[in-house]
């Protein structure tokens, strides 16, 4: 799904083989961040791991690799779901991770917060990974000047203590549809269906392809004509409950 989304963008891509860019993938990364530096003339390389990736991994990673040096760690932080995170004994140990590792941490959905709001969750940033630089963010936009400046003189990591990776469980929906997109989005809004993550394309009852991105409890059906290919990843805690909402889409499927 992600290669595709890219692949829209621009053609010219590399895709690692199947796994974890901060485990199992950590040779596979190392050996084309090192392809980059000797074979191209390129200044910066940003690296968007997943959002369950551990960022000290990643970092040693690239400490290891020859002709590149870490420039600095970036945090999203959700500060509508942050409380909910904080108290979740099974995402707080990564989120702690996280946001100390970073050197800059960027709070998202900043138009979506009131002055109280936004108060409140730069104190719980703050409180996690006291000492951090906080920026708002709306819509995702950043300047790339502060991502590629985000430690003033390369990066040095305070905790390289091991981690244990996070574990996610996943579920493929292929094909996907055909849905009413209206139905869909009555099931993600009403329903307790505790993913962390959904993404690809349906099809409705039409023919017509539909592109779905869940984080959380958020969620956007957006119309996708030139999407050649059609599925959904979804992602959650467990396979119990990335099963379940996997059973409840399949049932909107009125054949």
């Amino acid at each position: 799904v992600d290669a595709h989304l890219i692949g829209q963008e621009t053609s010219d891509q590399v895709s690692l083989s199947n796994g974890c860019a901060c485990c199992a993938l950590a040779d596979d990364l190392s050996r084309q961040l090192e392809t980059l530096a000797r074979d191209h003339d390129y200044d910066v390389a940003i690296i968007e791991a997943s959002g369950v990736a551990d960022p000290i991994n990643i970092a040693q990673v690239i400490y290891g690799t020859n002709g590149c040096h870490l420039d600095g760690i970036v945090a999203v932080a959700d500060p509508i779901a942050l409380e909910e995170q904080r108290g979740n004994h099974h995402i707080a140990p990564l989120l702690q991770r996280q946001l100390q590792a970073a050197h800059l941490v960027l709070l998202s959905k900043f138009d979506l917060l009131d002055k109280n709001g936004l108060q409140i969750a730069n104190s719980a940033v703050a409180e996690v990974a006291p000492g951090s630089r906080i920026l708002p963010i709306e819509n995702g936009e950043v300047d790339v000047r502060l991502l590629c400046g985000a430690a003033d003189r390369g990066a040095s990591l305070t905790n390289t203590d091991h981690f244990t990776n996070f574990e996610v469980a996943t579920a493929v929906i292929n094909p996907a549809g055909p849905w009413d997109p209206r139905d869909l989005g009555k099931m993600l809004e009403e329903s307790n269906h505790q993913l962390l993550r959904a993404k690809g394309w349906f099809d409705d009852q039409q023919g017509s392809r539909h592109h779905l991105e869940v984080v959380g409890r958020r969620w956007s059906i957006e119309p996708s004509s030139n999407s050649p290919i059609q599925g959904l990843v979804l992602i959650g805690l467990d396979q119990e409950h990335v099963g379940a909402a996997a059973t409840k889409m399949r049932a909107l499927n009125p054949n």
